[in-house]
């Protein structure tokens, strides 16, 4: 239905306005330093300005917010956001595969953080990807799921979109058309107490068409035109265009076709004032329906030439979008192969200097090591040696006693041996100068008083020998006391050293 660009661009809306309502300085304690955090919520707003115009350009930014969030640690917050934004560029690259890819891998650290407001917007972003590839039950779960959080956050303008998400999956799903009439009507509540008459009118124009689905075309045709009334006086020329087809559907489904032209023709009154080309085809192909049911067949047939041109247009810009999409995948893989080379080349460098580090390290530890063992061997030699020194000088010193003993016996001996020399001198002189010399005294003094009588024995020739030989004799003894007494002199210096 034409209402799927209109859900693009509130789906859009909400997923770049995200970095706006969250800071990191508020998650996991841990920063960048000032001038990386700002310049990094600069390449933010700067991505989100360039999503939908070049995504390519997005994606290579959203790549240095990686880098940026790796400066903190593979679980940060900055690498949280910048994987989110890598979804938000697969997908408008038309690479939902990645997309979605990112988006779980950003939901998980959010997860773990305790980011609630970005794990929200992360479940409606995989919602909105997986109704894309029209697996309902999926963008059904991740729906109540991120509705769950911001109901919690009490964020109701947020609450508001995801009840719109959710209720189109709703609607998706026939047995679920009720559900999809509550989240609508609790969608158009909140926007009602917030005074957003846009999203009312867009509110009013979906609980429509649940009751064109239930066929409860009165309540149906009330609520286009309630609709109708609030896109007008919004100058929203095509939403209220649409509201006029939805009503001219209306009266053709109850077969009120007089009616369901007027509406159609008040549609094209809007359409040829304006070029909307989906809604131009949306209301071909209710004309187309129209004048089948009226038998002008002539006039279904242009109608239906109309409807299947703009599709064979579609199918053809859908081509060269593919091709396109192609080229610009081609470039983002080409882009990322070299990034991929570049973190490669990175790391290698990284690892190498870590490699040149370690083994810096471990050659400064064996020469350590080395220089330990050689220090160990020569202080164990050193030991030995002091060891057999200390035992050397050991020996020394007891053959030094062993000597000293000896010596102190030796001068002991010694001094007994001079003491008893001495004392044999001093007998030998006493004897000497007292025991022999007194008889020779005497005998000198009687040849003195035979020498002084004139005596007749003087002149006998053994007289004169007698005298001579005593005066021989008191010579020698004299000679002998002298020599004793130097003796005896020398031997009293002696034992006084």
């Amino acid at each position: 239905m034409g209402h799927t660009l209109f859900l693009l661009f509130v789906w859009h809306a909400v997923c770049c306005s995200a970095y706006s309502f969250s800071t990191p300085e508020a998650k996991n304690g841990v920063k960048l330093e000032n001038s990386d955090s700002l310049e990094f919520m600069s390449t933010l707003v700067q991505i989100d300005s360039l999503v939908n115009s070049d995504p390519v350009k997005a994606l290579s930014l959203s790549n240095n917010l990686l880098l940026y969030g790796q400066k903190v640690g593979k679980n940060s917050w900055y690498v949280a956001k910048a994987k989110e934004r890598m979804g938000v560029c697969f997908y408008y690259l038309d690479d939902l595969g990645k997309s979605n890819k990112y988006y779980s891998e950003a939901l998980v650290l959010f997860d773990s953080l305790g980011d609630r407001l970005n794990e929200a917007l992360t479940l409606n972003n995989l919602g909105w990807n997986y109704r894309v590839q029209q697996k309902n039950e999926l963008a059904t779960s991740f729906f109540e799921r991120s509705l769950e959080i911001f109901d919690e956050l009490k964020d109701w303008k947020r609450v508001s979109g995801v009840l719109n998400n959710l209720g189109t999956a709703y609607r998706r799903d026939t047995g679920r058309l009720q559900d999809a009439l509550v989240v609508y009507h609790r969608s158009l509540d909140i926007n009602q107490g917030s005074g957003n008459r846009t999203w009312v009118a867009y509110n009013l124009n979906n609980i429509g068409l649940i009751h064109l689905d239930l066929q409860k075309y009165d309540s149906a045709i009330l609520y286009f035109r309630k609709a109708a009334v609030m896109n007008a006086t919004l100058s929203n020329a095509e939403e209220y265009c649409k509201n006029q087809l939805n009503l001219g559907l209306a009266f053709l489904e109850i077969g009120q076709t007089d009616s369901a032209e007027i509406y159609f023709a008040i549609s094209r009154d809007v359409l040829d004032k304006n070029d909307f080309p989906k809604t131009e085809y949306v209301y071909n192909d209710y004309q187309y329906v129209l004048q089948q049911d009226k038998g002008n067949y002539r006039a279904a047939l242009d109608f239906y030439i109309k409807k299947v041109t703009y599709e064979q247009e579609q199918q053809k810009q859908e081509s060269e979008n593919d091709l396109i999409d192609l080229r610009v995948k081609y470039e983002t893989s080409k882009k990322e192969k070299e990034l991929e080379a570049a973190q490669y080349q990175t790391i290698l460098q990284k690892r190498m200097a870590l490699i040149i580090l370690l083994s810096s390290v471990i050659i400064l530890l064996v020469v350590l090591y080395h220089k330990k063992t050689v220090w160990a061997v020569q202080n164990k030699r050193l030991n030995k040696e002091l060891k057999e020194k200390i035992i050397e000088l050991k020996l020394l010193n007891e053959e030094n006693e062993r000597i000293k003993h000896n010596l102190r016996k030796l001068v002991r001996e010694e001094t007994e041996i001079i003491l008893s020399k001495n004392e044999k001198l001093r007998k030998y002189a006493f004897i000497n100068s007292h025991k022999i010399r007194a008889p020779l005294a005497r005998i000198l003094g009687l040849i003195h008083v035979i020498n002084l009588e004139e005596h007749h024995l003087k002149n006998e020739e053994a007289f004169y020998k007698l005298n001579e030989s005593s005066r021989e004799l008191d010579d020698v003894i004299r000679d002998i006391n002298r020599m004793l007494l130097e003796e005896e002199e020398s031997s009293i210096k002696h034992e006084k050293k």
